[in-house]
């Protein structure tokens, strides 16, 4: 199999017998051992829920503490709600974050809506139903990121620090279908097979290349293309059996078929076939233990697996590309 990237991510959720800021610990230890196991990316989801447990509802404040506490993993957000944040503050907070941390902060846009009661309060507005804007909220922070020297002359804008870098930019859905907006925003691709069952179903191989060819002819490098699985990795039949019977119990009697639940040889199988079937090397993997000890003993088999670049490995640093 080629070289393999695994990133991770992380919506914060953990057994009811702790408190949710104890799940915030949590998940600070997971960041600083994937790290250390050469895991590639460490991505938080927004997720707003009536839920006493919930750790979070934005995640955007861990970001610069989870950066501080690990040397090379990349750090985002999968992914900024952007019908309800202003362009222009999302610009300013990631490109700071990014010129803090050089080659290590992700910003990734989703088009997730929260209840109406929610949405009325973050966006400060009253209406009946929700605005669509997604697609020109994320191409406005493109914009304002990638094409300054026009956004200060022409509209006396600053992004600072003016001139710095800029967070890798990643549109996040259930297909690689749209990669014409992300071509135009400068944009990574993140096909999730969470929200439709289907998802694997669409073949999309020759729509990833062109995506790809057409992204290079424009902006002179080839863009990421990856995909995003449910996935717990075991090798205790015992604790395989009650993940499964929890899997089950979620999807009200079934798992999924995108879903790889099983030992670190079935993860090898599976994503090397989907490697070969998209012609993509870089694979998210949402772990859904509950127990911060089986989240990370996870992650050493998948490491030891994948041969991930471990600290102490002969190639323990990654490096960071430079793009044009």
């Amino acid at each position: 199999m080629k070289n393999i990237k695994l990133g991770l991510l992380e919506f914060g959720n953990r057994h009811r017998d702790q408190s949710s800021m104890h799940s915030v610990l949590d998940v600070l230890e997971y960041a600083e051992r994937a790290d250390e196991l050469g895991f590639s990316r460490f991505w938080l989801g927004e997720h707003h829920l009536f839920n006493a447990m919930a750790p979070w509802s934005s995640p955007q404040m861990l970001l610069p503490l989870l950066l501080q506490q690990t040397d090379r993993i990349k750090v985002g957000m999968a992914g900024v709600l952007m019908n309800f944040y202003s362009p222009y503050h999302v610009a300013c907070d990631f490109k700071l974050l990014a010129n803090l941390f050089p080659g290590r902060c992700d910003l990734g846009f989703a088009n997730g809506r929260p209840a109406p009661r929610i949405g009325r309060q973050m966006r400060c507005e009253q209406f009946a139903e929700y605005p669509d804007d997604f697609t020109e909220r994320v191409q406005r922070v493109a914009t304002l990121l990638h094409d300054e020297h026009r956004i200060m002359e022409e509209e006396q804008t600053m992004i600072p620090p003016v001139f710095g870098g800029a967070p890798e930019l990643f549109w996040l859905g259930s297909s690689f279908r749209k990669y014409p907006e992300a071509i135009r925003g400068q944009m990574h691709m993140v096909k999730s097979t969470f929200h439709d069952i289907n998802s694997l179903n669409y073949e999309e191989y020759d729509i990833i290349a062109r995506y790809r060819e057409e992204f290079r002819a424009q902006h002179g490098y080839l863009p990421r293309a990856i995909i995003a699985l449910v996935g717990i990795c075991q090798e205790d039949e015992r604790r395989l059996q009650a993940a499964k019977e929890r899997l089950k119990k979620q999807g009200k009697g079934t798992i999924t078929p995108n879903t790889v639940v099983g030992p670190p040889e079935l993860f090898l199988e599976r994503i090397d076939a989907l490697s070969r079937r998209y012609g993509v090397d870089e694979f998210v993997i949402f772990d859904t233990n509950e127990r911060n000890e089986e989240k990370l003993e996870s992650l050493e088999l998948l490491s030891k697996a994948f041969q991930l670049p471990a600290v102490g490995s002969n190639s323990a640093r990654l490096s960071t590309p430079t793009y044009a």
